[in-house]
């Protein structure tokens, strides 16, 4: 989904541009652009995941409940990630994930 391609972007420039400057390929003067460029990527980057978070916080909170309206929220997270991976995270596995991580702190 959205976030899947804005991480590959990043990483694009992050590895692939970032190369040609440290090999000296490309001209030192035009590093400010890349970090420029490097800085946006991550922020939007991070803003897609963290509203993925957010919309799997909140089906985790409806699961959690006993609400009838899991898939509502489910659809509504898949919407924003246009329904990438979905079918493969199930409200069990991830609500024994997020037990296992609050256990740790």
């Amino acid at each position: 989904g959205e976030a899947e391609s804005g991480l590959e972007r990043l990483h694009q420039c992050a590895e692939k541009e970032l190369q040609g400057y440290i090999d000296g390929e490309s001209p030192a003067k035009d590093f400010n652009d890349f970090r420029t460029k490097l800085a946006g990527l991550t922020s939007v980057t991070r803003n897609y995941f963290e509203n993925l978070v957010q919309a799997l916080e909140n089906g985790l909170s409806d699961v959690n409940n006993g609400q009838a309206g899991v898939k509502g929220s489910s659809s509504k997270a898949s919407g924003s990630s246009k329904g990438r991976g979905r079918s493969k995270f199930g409200p069990s596995k991830i609500s024994s994930s997020r037990n296992t991580d609050d256990n740790r702190h």
